[in-house]
């Protein structure tokens, strides 16, 4: 071979590592970037998970007395149950240590979802008192109305139930993770 030819190979490899590279490097950085961009947002995701752990699992102990009368009262036909529950309202109230968490629950990662569903139940439950406390003093017309309200109150109060529940679980499925 004479030495434009060797030149020429040499020309071809040298293009051919550089190509490699030109193609190598970025997507390298990039595969880096991303798993430091994961990496950051499960830490914050566990940070939020923190912040959220124990006002949400003092909340579903404060309010077990409802989801235990639930329980107990299959569709609740009883106007002292839906009573007992209206007198003590308060109790369902959100923590504010949780409700000031509402603009970050995108940051949960996986288990945003689950936490806003509960912020949504929880308002849903709280625009619904007023119809609990109408059904509670006896302010419906007929027993039908008021058998249906008895339904509605319950679903509402079930679906909150079942909203803390699947909170409580993302929460505590993030924090497991290491």
């Amino acid at each position: 071979m004479t030495s434009s030819e060797w030149a020429a190979w040499v020309q071809a490899v040298g293009s051919l590592i550089a190509i490699t590279v030109a193609i190598y490097v970025p997507n390298a950085v990039q595969n880096r970037q991303e798993k430091i961009k994961r990496e950051a947002d499960r830490l914050l995701a566990r940070d939020r998970a923190l912040a959220l752990v124990r006002p949400l699992k003092d909340w579903i102990q404060r309010t077990s007395p409802w989801s235990d009368a639930l329980a107990r009262c299959e569709p609740l036909a009883d106007v002292m149950v839906i009573g007992w529950l209206v007198e003590r309202f308060e109790s369902l109230e959100m923590p504010p240590s949780l409700r000031q968490l509402e603009g970050r629950l995108h940051e949960l990662g996986p288990a945003a979802e689950a936490m806003q569903n509960l912020f949504y139940r929880h308002d849903m439950v709280v625009a619904d008192r007023p119809a609990m406390v109408r059904y509670a003093l006896g302010d419906e017309a007929d027993e039908n109305e008021a058998r249906i309200l008895r339904e509605q109150h319950a679903s509402t109060l079930r679906n909150l139930f079942d909203a803390m529940s699947a909170g409580d679980q993302a929460v505590t499925q993030i924090l497991a993770k290491k």
